[in-house]
């Protein structure tokens, strides 16, 4: 009780916070745990993006292009058709009905011994139509790609990297550290009442003392 009295009256030596050391490699593992937790989330926050960006640019193409979206879907039926190494359906419907066509069947056009046209028939081979559907596969991506690309979600701007968690952590727990030991501090410092208290009994004493003194010198006289 004492030493604590005393403690109050004249302060007493701060205890220094613990420091918690920081590691890239505890860092890295925490970033990666945090961010797949928040994958899920984010995933959906993604796909929910990509979905509104591209009916935008969907509409914006209708627009500007009346019938895009059909166009886009007949080049897709007809790229799907040459890389089985068939013709197009509204391809070979339309030679059928054509003259040629009727002389190229033996006089069987418009029956149903004629048929679906053939890539002979034609003068090309299966593995013609293929590589020609190839072709129009990868130019198709091209396009697709160079339109809607732009728009999609980047899922990886979402994710917390390991310099960004060591920065972090650190800084808060600097923060941290920096906030207890000022807390240490005011605790360890003098209680002003306790303080006060001593000054007020110090002079007391002081006064008895010296009032003491004088008045045992008079005595002598």
């Amino acid at each position: 009780m004492a030493g604590g009295f005393l403690g109050q009256m004249f302060g007493e030596r701060p205890t220094v916070p613990v420091w918690n050391a920081v590691t890239l490699g505890q860092s890295q593992t925490n970033a990666v745990g945090e961010n797949q937790s928040a994958l899920p989330g984010i995933e959906n926050l993604a796909s929910g993006v990509d979905t509104f960006n591209q009916n935008q640019l969907t509409q914006l193409l209708n627009s500007v292009m009346p019938g895009w979206s059909d166009m886009a879907n007949q080049s897709s039926k007809n790229t799907a058709s040459e890389l089985k190494g068939e013709i197009p359906t509204d391809v070979s419907q339309a030679l059928q009905s054509s003259d040629a066509a009727k002389a190229l069947t033996g006089g069987f056009g418009g029956s149903g011994l004629s048929g679906n046209m053939t890539a002979k028939d034609l003068g090309l081979t299966s593995l013609n139509l293929m590589q020609q559907g190839q072709s129009s596969l990868e130019s198709w991506t091209s396009m697709v790609d160079n339109m809607f690309a732009p728009g999609q979600f980047n899922v990886s701007s979402m994710f917390v990297n390991p310099q960004t968690e060591f920065t972090d952590t650190m800084q808060n727990q600097e923060q941290q550290f920096s906030q207890q030991w000022l807390s240490n501090q005011v605790e360890s410092m003098a209680n002003p009442e306790a303080t006060g208290l001593w000054s007020m009994l110090s002079g007391m004493g002081s006064g008895m003392m010296s009032g003491g003194g004088n008045s045992g010198g008079g005595g002598g006289m």
